[in-house]
């Protein structure tokens, strides 16, 4: 799918990555009068990016995700998450997921935190050990 972003700092979607206009209005406008994208940098997405973005996704828009099911669909193995899975367990001690194998749900009450129940899965975020740290 594509999806094509329109005006300062738009970011559109493609096939092979993202990309995003310059967030200046000048610089928007002068590019589109002469007839240029705006466009100011991209970002190619690999395989992995794909993968953990389904799962991000899903996660967001139904608060749960079969990981067996997304893997198996882009030619991976759920095995692979196995430290993603050892946070969401630290996570389920404070009620904000809950996991039955490879089933992942945020309960409804929990709904305010599922970005933070993704960023488990965002390879882009600071790594898992230092993310969480529960209060004693």
């Amino acid at each position: 799918m594509n999806l094509i972003g329109f005006g300062p700092s738009a970011i559109g979607s493609l096939p092979g990555g993202y990309v995003q206009n310059t967030p200046h209005m000048i610089g928007y406008r002068d590019a589109i009068m002469a007839g240029r994208p705006a466009t100011v940098r991209g970002r190619a997405v690999t395989a992995e990016d794909r993968l953990r973005g389904r799962i991000i996704e899903r996660l967001m828009c139904d608060l749960r995700v079969d990981l067996t099911d997304v893997c198996r669909a882009h030619g991976a193995s759920a095995e692979r998450f196995a430290g993603e899975l050892s946070a969401l367990d630290e996570l389920a001690q404070d009620g904000l997921v809950v996991r039955n194998g490879s089933e992942i749900a945020v309960p409804q009450e929990a709904r305010a935190f599922v970005r933070s129940v993704c960023a488990v899965f965002d390879q882009y975020a600071p790594q898992l050990e230092t993310r969480y740290s529960r209060a004693s």
